[in-house]
Protein backbone atom coordinates (compact mmCIF):
# COMPACT_ATOMS: atom_id res chain seq x y z
CA UNK A 1 0.00 0.00 0.00
CA UNK A 2 1.56 3.53 -0.83
CA UNK A 3 1.29 6.18 2.22
CA UNK A 4 -1.22 8.81 1.16
CA UNK A 5 -2.02 12.02 3.31
CA UNK A 6 -5.30 10.63 2.76
CA UNK A 7 -7.39 9.77 6.55
CA UNK A 8 -10.05 7.30 7.00
CA UNK A 9 -13.24 9.04 8.55
CA UNK A 10 -13.77 9.30 11.79
CA UNK A 11 -16.35 8.18 12.79
CA UNK A 12 -18.28 10.14 16.28
CA UNK A 13 -19.95 8.29 18.73
CA UNK A 14 -23.81 10.21 20.07
CA UNK A 15 -22.13 10.83 22.76
CA UNK A 16 -19.15 12.91 21.27
CA UNK A 17 -21.62 14.57 19.05
CA UNK A 18 -23.79 16.00 21.82
CA UNK A 19 -20.48 17.27 23.73
CA UNK A 20 -19.48 18.84 21.23
CA UNK A 21 -22.64 20.47 19.97
CA UNK A 22 -22.92 21.40 23.87
CA UNK A 23 -19.78 23.18 24.13
CA UNK A 24 -20.17 25.40 20.58
CA UNK A 25 -23.74 26.27 22.08
CA UNK A 26 -21.72 27.32 25.53
CA UNK A 27 -18.89 29.09 23.65
CA UNK A 28 -22.02 30.91 21.49
CA UNK A 29 -23.12 32.05 24.95
CA UNK A 30 -20.41 33.28 26.67
CA UNK A 31 -19.44 35.47 23.33
CA UNK A 32 -23.00 36.50 23.66
CA UNK A 33 -22.82 37.48 27.54
CA UNK A 34 -19.43 38.69 27.04
CA UNK A 35 -20.65 41.48 24.60
CA UNK A 36 -24.31 42.06 25.54
CA UNK A 37 -23.50 44.63 28.01
CA UNK A 38 -21.33 47.05 25.52
CA UNK A 39 -24.10 46.92 22.88
CA UNK A 40 -26.51 47.76 25.54
CA UNK A 41 -24.29 50.75 26.30
CA UNK A 42 -23.93 52.02 23.05
CA UNK A 43 -27.80 51.70 22.70
CA UNK A 44 -28.39 53.82 25.54
CA UNK A 45 -25.32 56.12 24.54
CA UNK A 46 -27.37 56.64 20.97
CA UNK A 47 -31.01 56.88 23.02
CA UNK A 48 -29.84 59.37 25.06
CA UNK A 49 -27.97 61.33 22.05
CA UNK A 50 -31.74 61.62 20.55
CA UNK A 51 -33.83 62.33 23.78
CA UNK A 52 -30.88 65.46 23.86
CA UNK A 53 -31.21 66.02 20.75
CA UNK A 54 -35.45 66.73 21.14
CA UNK A 55 -34.88 68.51 24.51
CA UNK A 56 -32.97 71.37 22.43
CA UNK A 57 -35.63 71.40 19.84
CA UNK A 58 -38.40 71.34 22.16
CA UNK A 59 -36.80 74.17 24.55
CA UNK A 60 -36.27 75.96 21.19
CA UNK A 61 -40.02 75.91 20.53
CA UNK A 62 -40.68 77.19 23.88
CA UNK A 63 -38.42 79.87 23.41
CA UNK A 64 -39.88 81.17 20.24
CA UNK A 65 -43.75 80.14 21.86
CA UNK A 66 -42.85 82.21 24.49
CA UNK A 67 -41.50 85.11 22.43
CA UNK A 68 -44.63 85.35 20.03
CA UNK A 69 -47.09 85.13 23.41
CA UNK A 70 -45.27 88.29 24.82
CA UNK A 71 -45.39 89.77 21.65
CA UNK A 72 -48.84 88.82 21.04
CA UNK A 73 -49.94 90.34 24.43
CA UNK A 74 -48.08 93.23 23.97
CA UNK A 75 -50.84 96.41 24.01
CA UNK A 76 -49.25 98.19 21.21
CA UNK A 77 -49.51 94.67 19.27
CA UNK A 78 -52.89 94.09 20.41
CA UNK A 79 -54.17 97.86 19.40
CA UNK A 80 -52.83 96.87 15.87
CA UNK A 81 -54.08 93.71 15.42
CA UNK A 82 -57.55 94.82 16.45
CA UNK A 83 -57.36 97.98 13.78
CA UNK A 84 -56.05 95.08 11.02
CA UNK A 85 -59.22 93.41 11.76
CA UNK A 86 -61.47 96.41 11.39
CA UNK A 87 -62.64 96.89 15.09
CA UNK A 88 -63.12 100.54 15.34
CA UNK A 89 -62.41 102.70 18.85
CA UNK A 90 -64.88 102.78 20.66
CA UNK A 91 -67.10 106.33 21.07
CA UNK A 92 -66.23 108.19 24.89
CA UNK A 93 -69.89 107.43 26.09
CA UNK A 94 -69.31 103.19 25.07
CA UNK A 95 -66.64 103.28 28.01
CA UNK A 96 -67.22 102.26 31.33
CA UNK A 97 -64.45 102.38 34.18
CA UNK A 98 -65.08 100.11 37.23
CA UNK A 99 -63.21 101.07 40.20
CA UNK A 100 -61.34 98.32 42.11
CA UNK A 101 -62.99 98.15 45.25
CA UNK A 102 -59.94 96.65 47.73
Amino acid sequence: MIPTFAREKSRMEQKDKIYYGLSIALFLLTILLYTYPSIQAVHQFYEVQKLQSMKRKLMIAQNRLRLEYEMLMSPDEMEARARSRGYAEPAGNQVVYIKKVR
